[in-house]
């Protein structure tokens, strides 16, 4: 076989391919199918694939890489050494805390649809759940113990309330609570998260 049986434009790698084609392909059963291009293509990127990353050598590099990248870690601490501490929750919040001057941490919620007492419970216990589940998992535990869910909850102040009421009552509320929850002055917490934002939970939230 020669390549002058393929036309002028197809490249002289194919010689070795008809051999994978079908005999019901038809009179022209030594021309490569397009299944049989793709699949001698893909065979020449495997082989290329590994005579430059041997699978030995990969994977014992990856379990070094693993086993070493505590080493790596230019900010790590205790939680988890082998991580950057601005990579850890736990750490954030611990940080933020200290940078503030701060003793507790934690969304301000205002319940806003009382049809289902029920479905407010389920609410409450997945936020729990998912706060703790991200501690756990940033070994933070600790910091459950400044957790503090301050929940408004109130059917003649709150039920269907717009949220430009509860935004007029929270940033009434922020005015003095810093003082009483951290024994430091409103202007001091601009920062603070508990203090610039809050939970609006209706009946769609839930």
């Amino acid at each position: 076989m020669d390549a002058g049986e393929y036309g002028e434009d197809e490249s002289p790698y194919r010689l070795s391919l008809p051999r994978l084609t079908r005999a019901a392909d038809g009179p022209d059963a030594t021309r490569p199918t397009a299944r049989c291009e793709a699949a001698a293509n893909l065979a020449l990127q495997i082989t290329c694939i590994r005579a430059f990353f041997p699978p030995k050598l990969i994977m014992v590099d990856l379990a070094e890489w693993v086993r070493t990248r505590a080493q790596r870690v230019k900010n790590p601490y205790q939680r988890t050494p082998d991580r950057e501490t601005y990579h850890n929750n736990a750490d954030n919040v611990e940080r933020q805390l200290q940078e503030d001057g701060h003793k507790i941490w934690g969304w301000v919620i205002y319940r806003c649809t009382y049809e289902n007492d029920r479905e407010w419970e389920e609410f409450m216990a997945r936020l729990r759940f998912y706060i703790r589940d991200t501690l756990e998992f940033d070994n933070g535990v600790d910091m459950l113990g400044s957790l503090d869910y301050h929940v408004f909850e109130d059917r003649t102040l709150f039920d269907n309330a717009h949220p430009s009421t509860i935004r007029d009552h929270f940033e009434e509320w922020t005015g003095t609570a810093p003082l009483r929850e951290q024994g430091i002055e409103a202007r001091q917490v601009e920062r603070s998260q508990r203090y610039n934002f809050c939970l609006h939970v209706d009946q769609a939230a839930l």
